[in-house]
């Protein structure tokens, strides 16, 4: 399995992440991929862009994270930041790809793990720049 980040990989919770996004996809029970997920969304840009991001599973099986660039285009990329137990371990995750574009890396870690996640924009032109526009912080606990 390719774990490249950059990469992007349209997996069926990723496609049902994007759409609810969008456009409030409706779902019927039982019909959705995942058994669990949390939800961040970032601030919007000036221009209307925004981040949105997903930790999802399965029961405990195929725990994933997913950030999505979604809204017109603004020059910024969308991030995650996620991390979870005391020392603060984790990831921070970025679709590069424009607007539309979407990046999921499988992403288990313990049930009963508590976490934070957060979702934001970043200028990818500027070496080292710090992520704005983020939204509030997401927290949840693995099932």
């Amino acid at each position: 399995m390719n774990r490249n980040s950059s990469a992007v990989r349209w997996t069926g919770r990723t496609v049902l992440a994007l759409a609810v996004a969008v456009g409030g996809l409706a779902v019927a029970p039982g019909a959705a991929f995942a058994d669990w997920a949390y939800n961040a969304t970032s601030a919007k840009s000036p221009k209307g862009g925004y981040a949105s991001a997903y930790y999802t599973g399965a029961g405990a099986y195929y725990p994933e994270i997913t950030v999505c660039d979604l809204g017109p285009a603004d020059g910024l990329r969308a991030r995650v930041e996620f991390w979870y137990g005391t020392s603060g371990q984790g990831v921070n995750i970025e679709a590069a790809g424009g607007s539309g574009s979407c990046v999921t890396r499988d992403y288990p870690i313990p049930r009963d793990t508590r976490f934070t996640m957060r979702a934001c924009l970043r200028d990818g032109s500027v070496s080292g720049s710090l992520p704005k526009y983020c939204g509030p912080l997401t927290q949840g606990v693995v099932p």
